[in-house]
């Protein structure tokens, strides 16, 4: 039976559902002006299958997925911001906030927390027509 904690801190203000750029990036402005925030990452970003990317602001020449991602989990550790690795199972809006389930992975069990904001940061997945001429 999975085992299910509950932070008894005051709630975050904000969640952060999705660890890929978008979610980093949100995350590094709300620790660097102090807010208290959460980034639940499943570890699944598409950022993180580019080769090389050339379409990054500061980077002209390129950087691959996985080391724009390495790098801004290292700049929001810096101003102490925190990642959780895991899967949002539940969101639920309650009375001045969210409560969320957290799947923490390899039998982690089930994490809880309160927030007051929810920043959705979950990405894009091609869902292709079933056209049997479509290239793979």
């Amino acid at each position: 039976m999975p085992q299910h904690r509950s932070r008894k801190t005051e709630p975050l203000d904000c969640l952060i559902v999705g660890g890929g750029p978008g979610g980093l990036t949100g995350a590094l402005y709300l620790a660097r002006f102090g807010r208290s925030a959460l980034v639940v990452d499943s570890g699944r970003s598409r950022a993180g299958w580019i080769p090389m990317s050339h379409n990054v602001p500061a980077f002209a020449e390129g950087i691959s997925g996985a080391d724009l991602l390495r790098r801004q989990r290292d700049h929001v550790a810096r101003y102490g911001g925190r990642i959780m690795p895991g899967a949002v199972t539940d969101l639920t809006r309650t009375p001045g906030g969210f409560r969320a389930a957290i799947r923490v992975p390899d039998g982690g069990g089930t994490e809880r927390v309160a927030a007051r904001h929810v920043l959705l940061a979950t990405g894009a997945e091609d869902v292709e027509p079933d056209f049997p001429d479509l290239p793979d």
